[in-house]
């Protein structure tokens, strides 16, 4: 009976032994591969300071490097993804001298809406966007202006918001109706969800 116990207990602990080894090898296998590396820099690289010092050590690494066969913003930007880094989430901006690295904002959190209204007939009126911060002028040189509206001015203090519309031959010539933005100044900003009339102004030859 003795000799059976102490047998058993020398089976157990061979057991624990081998899987204890066969642990510790996994363990070393899936650092050899970079799991557990990858894993950690996917939580901890969202930093911007942190890709910064990354990128920056990627880009000296490819510029000393006299084997590279690619360009070094691609080795830049292989080496960021390689260390858990979504590079689509970054601007990485790579030049003979360094890399700056930024991170892209939403801009869909910063849009803001405003209303044109029509102030004669029935009050047609137009929802538009903007950015948050955007002037008449950089609006009217933006992909949120999409029906044409343009800053007819000599200087931005005195100009005006105007779009045409409604083309007719007269005397041979065409013309159109001209209409503006009442309040629209181009050198101010775009006030989030007002309400600008806009109206008649009278009629030009373009």
């Amino acid at each position: 009976m003795k000799n059976k116990k102490g047998i058993s207990l020398i089976v157990l602990v061979i057991t624990i032994i081998v899987m204890i080894i066969l642990a510790a090898a996994v363990i070393i296998s899936m650092n050899n591969t970079g799991i557990i590396d990858k894993a950690s820099h996917v939580v901890k690289l969202t930093d911007e300071k942190q890709v910064q010092d990354l990128a920056s050590m990627l880009w000296a690494e490819a510029y000393l490097d006299e084997t590279r066969t690619d360009t070094i913003e691609n080795v830049v930007k292989q080496g960021l993804n390689e260390q858990g880094v979504t590079t689509e989430n970054w601007n990485i901006d790579v030049s003979d001298t360094g890399v700056t690295v930024t991170k892209k904002q939403d801009v869909a959190a910063n849009l803001i809406d405003f209303v044109v209204q029509y102030d004669a007939g029935n009050f047609e009126s137009v929802t538009y966007q903007a950015e948050q911060g955007m002037t008449w002028s950089q609006w009217i040189n933006s992909k949120y202006n999409v029906d044409g509206w343009r800053l007819d001015s000599i200087t931005e203090e005195n100009g005006s918001i105007t779009r045409i519309d409604n083309p007719f031959v007269q005397d041979g010539k065409t013309q159109y109706d001209l209409f503006g933005i009442y309040e629209a100044v181009p050198n101010e900003l775009i006030v989030s969800n007002k309400i600008y009339q806009y109206g008649y102004c009278g009629h030009v030859y373009e």
